[in-house]
């Protein structure tokens, strides 16, 4: 089945401002008509169908400042930042992520990918471990139903720590554990699920908590408050090396469709170790 993907590139070293005119004025858009996040997770209303550029508070700079938290002003001293919407700090931190379209067409999203990852690069960006730059995977399951996804946690958990190779091992990334999923495969709806999803030590946390966003996350699909469905491959490594975002995607498309066939993905292991491999020899 052909499904619709998205991605989200973490970049450092860049401001969001510069990063979002840059992507705007690439694709022919209005640039006074963008809109940023703000506070620890208030995030503007996006639109799938177009590229997005947004802040991102996870992300470390070059320099030691952290994007929306701290900055580096003309005189070299640290600073701390303001990022309630209205603040005008937001035109000096450093950090920004770049949210592709929804598309069916994979080599359309690799292309473009490839285009506006070189504009940014050309202008500053940077994208590494070091300053835990992830790339997440989305692929849409919104044909899916409960009674097949009550059974993914279970095969994920055996998949989880070959895929955090990929990762760049960022400290509140989330596993299954056996008792959480033993606890969800004992849930008889959607709705028990989503709140057993959540229970992360001792009470249900709220949507966009990072303590339940699984490497392999389906929390999407459960989540009212998305306006998508989708399972969020969180633990890859953002890089310019577009090669490596294409194997990126692949491997989550392959990955849904062994879920849907209830197995786990085959060779995992020397398929992983050959896209950790090809990260490795991409130059900085």
């Amino acid at each position: 089945m052909e499904r619709t993907v998205g991605i989200e590139i973490e970049l450092s070293d860049i401001k969001v401002v510069d990063a979002a005119r840059l992507v705007y004025e690439s694709t022919g858009r209005d640039f006074s008509l963008w809109q940023d996040r703000w506070g620890p997770y208030s995030k503007p209303k996006l639109s799938y169908d177009v590229w997005n550029v947004v802040s991102d508070g996870s992300l470390y700079n070059t320099d030691g400042s952290r994007c929306m938290w701290t900055y580096v002003d003309e005189q070299g001293k640290m600073c701390k930042a303001n990022p309630a919407k209205s603040s005008s700090n937001r035109q000096k931190w450093l950090g920004a992520e770049l949210v592709s379209p929804a598309l069916k067409d994979v080599s359309s999203l690799v292309d473009s990918t490839r285009t506006l990852v070189g504009l940014l690069v050309e202008n500053g960006a940077t994208m590494t471990r070091g300053n835990v730059n992830a790339l997440h995977v989305h692929v849409d399951i919104s044909d899916l139903t409960f009674e097949n996804l009550i059974h993914w946690p279970r095969l994920i958990r055996e998949m989880q720590d070959t895929f955090d190779i990929l990762s760049t091992k960022w400290k509140k990334r989330a596993f299954y554990t056996e008792e959480e999923v033993y606890r969800l495969e004992e849930c008889t709806d959607a709705r028990s699920f989503w709140r057993e999803y959540r229970y992360i030590k001792g009470s249900v946390r709220h949507g966009d908590y990072d303590g339940h966003r699984r490497l392999l996350d389906i929390g999407p699909w459960f989540n009212p408050e998305k306006s998508y469905s989708t399972i969020e491959f969180r633990g890859y490594s953002a890089t310019k090396n577009i090669d490596y975002i294409s194997s990126c995607i692949d491997l989550s498309l392959d990955t849904v469709e062994c879920l849907r066939q209830g197995r786990v993905v085959p060779n995992l292991l020397e398929r992983v170790e050959q896209m950790e491999k090809q990260y490795n020899d991409a130059s900085y």
